[in-house]
């Protein structure tokens, strides 16, 4: 009997599905949200996760050589294939399609906020669980400058979310208001 591993160009394939689910999300925000800033801040995010997903492309071209996932027993592989089942299960892994409905047209620009950094904090748990399953140097450094890439894009939501908060809180001192 061959033991489990968890292969690399797979887990790709799943870190790929979620940057696309996240560039369609933000999309989706852009096209829906009135107020131009957020609006551009998410057509920017959309360009990011692109991006993304492109170098993920790339990199599945030599997963095998860079992002060895097994590990030297099986109980080792087996928990790594169950954590990222756990990660379907609780689902993180969205596919763009369901990133598409998530988004109804009703939400608030705060709903959005909430939802954007959600998804972002879902990656960044995603990419933290894959580096500790990852062996070797090369790969634990690409993974490592993935998560800084979402936590980036979590800061940016952060700022802008809290920029739009405190709009919402200033009281309005127009004449009559």
């Amino acid at each position: 009997m061959t033991e489990p591993r968890l292969i690399g160009a797979d887990v790709l394939e799943i870190a790929v599905r979620m940057e696309r689910a996240a560039a369609a999300l933000y999309r989706r925000a852009a096209e829906r949200l009135s107020d131009p800033s957020a609006a551009q801040l998410f057509r920017e995010l959309a360009r990011m996760e692109d991006a993304h997903e492109k170098r993920f492309l790339a990199m599945k071209a030599d997963a095998q050589t860079w992002l060895p996932l097994h590990r030297k027993t099986r109980d080792e592989a087996e928990r790594g294939r169950m954590y990222v089942k756990a990660l379907m299960d609780v689902n993180v892994l969205q596919d763009a399609e369901s990133a598409r409905r998530t988004l109804a047209g009703d939400e608030s620009v705060e709903d959005v906020f909430l939802l954007a950094m959600d998804m972002e904090k879902e990656s960044v748990l995603f990419y933290t669980g894959l580096y500790d399953l990852a062996l070797g140097e090369v790969a634990k450094s690409r993974i490592f400058d993935l998560i800084r890439e979402e936590k980036k894009h979590l800061t940016l939501l952060s700022k802008a979310y809290g920029a739009f908060r405190k709009v919402l809180d200033e009281p309005d001192e127009r004449p009559g208001k």
